[in-house]
C-alpha cells in the first residue's frame, strides 16, 4: 500500500514496478492487514467495516465482505480461504470487555463462510495459520493458544486448544516458520525483543 488507498506492485526479483492502482470504490481511505492470495492474483485487505478482494493486476473488485465493525484480516497460505476475527459492534479499546467478539473463516473465492462464532477466547488481537493449514494460533494477552484446525465440506471447526508458555506481553501474531515446527512472536520485555516457540509443545 503506498498512499491511503494506493496499491503499488513490484517484481520482487527485479525490484520493477508492474502495477498500480487505487481502490475502485474507497479512494484515499485507509487499508489494513494487506495479503496476496495463494496464486498471487488477487489481494485481500481490511478499509472499514470491509475485508476487500481485488485483482493484484488492475485492482478490479471482485469481492466485498461486510462486519459489524473493523475487523482483523489473515488470508490462508493454501485455500481460497481467510480467517477475521471481528466486535458484534464497534467499541473503543476499553468498552470491548463488554462487547462479544466473533471468529469467521470463510472460502473468499466461493464466498462460502465455514464457520462463524464467538470467538474460543475473548478480547484478541492477533490470529495466524500455519503453513500447512493444520494451526490456527490465536493471542491471548501473555501467550498464544494453538487450535488444530478441522475442515469437514463447508464446515470448520476448532479444537484441542493448546496454551502456550506465557512471556511477556504479546506484541505481534505468531509467525511460524516455513516448516511450522516453530513460531515467533514479538514481546514487550526489556531484555529481549522476541520468543521462539516450539508449535507442538508451546514451549519456549
Amino acid at each position: 500500500v503506498d498512499s491511503p488507498g494506493r496499491f503499488t506492485i513490484w517484481d520482487t526479483e527485479t525490484g520493477d514496478q508492474v502495477a498500480q492502482f487505487d481502490d475502485p470504490s474507497r479512494p484515499g481511505h485507509p487499508t489494513n492487514y494487506l495479503s496476496c492470495s495463494p496464486d498471487g492474483s488477487s489481494l485481500l485487505y481490511c478499509t472499514g467495516n470491509q475485508v476487500r478482494v481485488v485483482s493484484s493486476t488492475d485492482g478490479t473488485e471482485q469481492s466485498t465482505f461486510d462486519f459489524p465493525a473493523p475487523p482483523t484480516l489473515v488470508v490462508f497460505p493454501k485455500r481460497t480461504m481467510a480467517l477475521a476475527l471481528y466486535y458484534e459492534q464497534e467499541a473503543g479499546r476499553k468498552q470491548r470487555v463488554n462487547v462479544t467478539q466473533r471468529l469467521r473463516i470463510w472460502d473468499w473465492k466461493r464466498q462460502v463462510v465455514l464457520h462463524d462464532d464467538v470467538a474460543p477466547i475473548q478480547l484478541l488481537s492477533y490470529a495466524a495459520v500455519s503453513p500447512d493449514e493444520r494451526f490456527v494460533a490465536l493471542h491471548a494477552e501473555h501467550n498464544h493458544v494453538r487450535y488444530t484446525l478441522a475442515i469437514n465440506g463447508d464446515n470448520a471447526t476448532l479444537t484441542t486448544p493448546t496454551e502456550f508458555e506465557q512471556t511477556s506481553r504479546v506484541r505481534s501474531p505468531l509467525t511460524f516458520s516455513p516448516d511450522g515446527k516453530y513460531g515467533a512472536t514479538s514481546v514487550k520485555n526489556t531484555e529481549y525483543m522476541a520468543a521462539i516457540l516450539d508449535v507442538q509443545t508451546g514451549r519456549v
